[in-house]
C-alpha cells in the first residue's frame, strides 16, 4: 500500500508537470498553429500527459483492488476468529457444566446413602431403647443382656451422630457447588461479552483504516 500510494503520488506530479508545460508551450504556439497545424513538441506532450494519466489511473485502480481484497481479507479473518472463539467458549461451558453436574449426580448419590444410613441408624436405635425398655422390665436376672443392649444403644447413638455430621458436611459442599456454578456462568457470559467487544473493536478499526486509504486512493485519481 505504501508503495502504490508513492507511485502515485509520483504519477500526480507527472500529470501536473506535463500539463504545465504543455500549456506554456500551446500559448507560446497558438499563433503559429493557426498557420500551420498543432506543434510537433505540443502533440507529444499531450500523449506524454494521456500516457501518464492513464498509469495514473491503472495504478489508482490497482490500489483500490488490493485495498478491497486486504478489507475482505480481514473481515474473513475476524469473522473465523470470532468463529473460532466463540466455539471455544462454548466447547469450555460445556465441559464446565458437564463436570459440575456430574460432581452435583455424585453428591446427590452420597446423600442418598446416607439418608438410607441414617434411616437404619434411626430404626435400630429404636430397636434398642424398646429392647433395653423391654430388658428393665423383665427384672434384674436379665442385667447382663441390659447392659450389652445399653452398650448397642451408645454405640448406634454414636455412629447416628457422625453419620449426622457427614450428612451436614455434604450438604454444606452441596451448596458451595452449586455457588461455584453460578459464579461459572457468570464468568463464562462475561468473557463472551467481553470477547465480542474486543472483536468489533478490532474490525472496527481494520475498516476506518481501509476506509481512509480508499479515499486517498480517490483523492490520488481527481
Amino acid at each position: 500500500n505504501n508503495s502504490l500510494r508513492a507511485e502515485l503520488q509520483k504519477l500526480q506530479s507527472e500529470v501536473k508537470h506535463w500539463r504545465s508545460v504543455s500549456e506554456q508551450m500551446g500559448q507560446n504556439a497558438a499563433q503559429n498553429s493557426n498557420q500551420y497545424g498543432p506543434s510537433v513538441d505540443v502533440l507529444d506532450l499531450q500523449h506524454k500527459v494521456k500516457n501518464v494519466e492513464s498509469q495514473l489511473a491503472k495504478k489508482s485502480e490497482e490500489m483500490q483492488q488490493q485495498a478491497t481484497s486486504l478489507h475482505e481479507h480481514h473481515r474473513q479473518k475476524v469473522s473465523n476468529l470470532k468463529s473460532g472463539h466463540k466455539t471455544e467458549i462454548e466447547l469450555l461451558k460445556s465441559n464446565h457444566e458437564t463436570e459440575i453436574d456430574t460432581l452435583k449426580s455424585s453428591y446427590k448419590t452420597d446423600i442418598d446413602s446416607l439418608h438410607a444410613q441414617l434411616a437404619a441408624l434411626e430404626q435400630q436405635l429404636a430397636n434398642a431403647c424398646d429392647g433395653g425398655n423391654s430388658s428393665q422390665r423383665s427384672g434384674s436376672n436379665n442385667l447382663p443382656e441390659s447392659d450389652q443392649l445399653n452398650e448397642r444403644e451408645l454405640e448406634l447413638q454414636r455412629r447416628l451422630s457422625e453419620a449426622l455430621s457427614e450428612k451436614e458436611k455434604f450438604q454444606n459442599a452441596c451448596s458451595h457447588l452449586e455457588t461455584l456454578l453460578g459464579e461459572l456462568q457468570q464468568k463464562t457470559e462475561q468473557l463472551q461479552q467481553h470477547q465480542t467487544v474486543a472483536e468489533d473493536e478490532v474490525l472496527q478499526h481494520k475498516v476506518t483504516e481501509l476506509t481512509r486509504l480508499l479515499q486517498e486512493s480517490e483523492t490520488l485519481r481527481l
